[in-house]
């Protein structure tokens, strides 16, 4: 199973790799640093179990990516990563509730219980 990662920090994307790695060997992350490498990788990386939606994107509206990935791949789950404004301004109730199982990951990443919490919504998102 694959996990689609999207964010424009390489430091975020190995430390995410690093969560999962811990949480489920059986998942593999695949990362994508703008809007472009993302829907190259559903079109040809697929099918992806979630996706991590960096919301803090600078150079791309995370609105628009997630609901392009939802029409090109189907409805999946989506964890929504950044600070709750950043994810309230920036992610529509459309694409927030376009699948039951889409959840919020609350910034910073290094804080202690974010494998935790990871861990957790990613048990849910495959099983």
């Amino acid at each position: 199973m694959k996990v689609l990662f999207i964010s424009e920090i390489p430091e975020e994307q190995e430390l995410l790799k690093r969560v999962i790695k811990v949480k489920n060997s059986k998942l593999e992350v695949v990362a994508a640093l703008n809007v472009e490498d993302a829907l190259a990788h559903a079109a040809s990386n697929g099918p992806f179990a979630f996706f991590v939606l960096d919301c803090d994107l600078k150079e791309s509206d995370p609105n628009a990516l997630g609901l392009n990935l939802m029409e090109f791949t189907g409805a999946k789950p989506t964890f929504f990563l950044g600070t709750e404004q950043i994810i309230k301004a920036r992610i529509s109730e459309e694409l927030y509730n376009f699948h039951d199982l889409n959840e919020t990951l609350l910034k910073p990443m290094e804080r202690d219980d974010f494998a935790q919490e990871m861990g957790m919504k990613m048990d849910a998102a495959v099983a």
